[in-house]
């Protein structure tokens, strides 16, 4: 008898400064499917980057968020800015989550960052992220501060033991 696989899809949202995140976690994800496949389970990695292969709509935002509410897990990584649609996805995902739909899970990690006042853009484009983590504690969604991306993939790990009866 074949055993089933059951995919867990964990869609990676975060702005593109955060590539060095995306990429330690895509690799977690890999490592954790060499292990997760004796069980039966497999975590199925949706990133823009491979969404934008098969878009053929006018917004392609929209077309992101439909795939998103298909995912089981929205990892939101937030860094010293936000962008337009890493706060839509957020909100998206949110509203569905707290009506008992997909997803089944977020988890939101936003980076410990300094930013000097001197720094105008840089401090405009952090205002924007305390809004969010604003918005975030008002709903009550928790979310975890993170160092490093080793830092990051460790807080990661530990969350998707609450998935799916435990991964």
């Amino acid at each position: 008898m074949k055993k089933t696989i059951q995919p867990i899809k964990i869609l990676l949202a975060s702005s593109s400064e955060l590539s060095q995140e995306r990429q330690e976690l895509a690799l977690l994800i890999q490592k954790e499917n060499n292990r997760l496949i004796k069980q039966g389970k497999y975590l199925e990695l949706v990133i823009w980057e491979d969404l934008l292969h098969s878009f053929q709509g006018e917004r392609i935002q929209d077309y992101f968020n439909e795939k998103m509410l298909e995912c089981d897990v929205i990892v939101v990584i937030i860094g010293k800015k936000i962008g337009d649609f890493t706060h839509e996805e957020f909100n998206v995902a949110w509203e569905h989550l707290k009506k008992g739909h997909h997803p089944d899970f977020l988890f939101v990690y936003v980076k410990d960052i300094s930013i000097s006042s001197q720094d105008r853009a840089a401090f405009k484009d952090y205002t924007r992220v305390l809004d969010l983590i604003e918005r975030i504690e008002q709903n009550e969604q928790p979310y975890e501060i993170y160092k490093d991306s080793v830092d990051l993939v460790y807080k990661f790990k530990s969350q998707l033991a609450h998935i799916n009866g435990g991964v």
